[in-house]
């Protein structure tokens, strides 16, 4: 009888520490969960900027290669608006807003117009 008294006391000293480490398990897990989910995003929005990069590069490079494109401005000659949009650097030339292309590279980017300079 002794002997099963101190084998339960040993079986319960040993459990106690068990127990209170299996019940943070699900907010260790919660955790992990997070961190995988912050590093997926971050790996999203990188990938996002990289991308964005790539454009606002290609974009520079066809700005200054384009026809349309006044170096003395930074204006397209071609693209214009008949209203200004809040999102662009436009300037009102004659009743039309012209966009400002070496503050938005990432428009020649993706130009239908787009034509380089005669040499």
């Amino acid at each position: 009888m002794l002997k099963e008294n101190i084998l339960q006391r040993i079986i319960q000293v040993s459990i106690k520490p068990v127990k209170r480490r299996t019940a943070s398990i699900p907010s260790i897990i919660k955790d992990i969960k997070s961190v995988i989910k912050r590093r997926d995003r971050e790996d999203y929005l990188a990938d996002i900027a990289a991308i964005l990069a790539n454009i606002m590069l290609m974009g520079k490079e066809k700005t200054i290669k384009c026809q349309y494109y006044d170096i003395t401005t930074g204006l397209c000659k071609l693209l214009k608006f008949d209203i200004q949009i809040p999102t662009l650097y436009t300037i009102n030339v004659d009743g039309v807003w012209r966009v400002r292309v070496d503050k938005h590279p990432e428009i020649c980017a993706t130009c239908p117009y787009w034509k380089g300079k005669s040499s």
